[in-house]
């Protein structure tokens, strides 16, 4: 299919927080204990383009 075609992408990169977890109902069958991680984003790139297809 010819034509243009648009492309977005974004990258984010994040410090990772772990968190201990002791109860059964939180660890999805492995077992307790476990960790969960949650990320804070540090910092975001994106851009938009245009591509021809031919």
């Amino acid at each position: 299919m010819a034509g243009a075609a648009t492309v977005t992408f974004t990258v984010e990169y994040g410090t990772p927080v772990y968190t201990e977890q002791t109860k059964a109902s939180k660890c999805d069958g492995v077992g307790p204990p476990c960790y969960t991680v949650k990320y804070t984003k540090v910092w975001e790139a994106s851009d938009k383009f245009t591509i021809d297809l031919y």
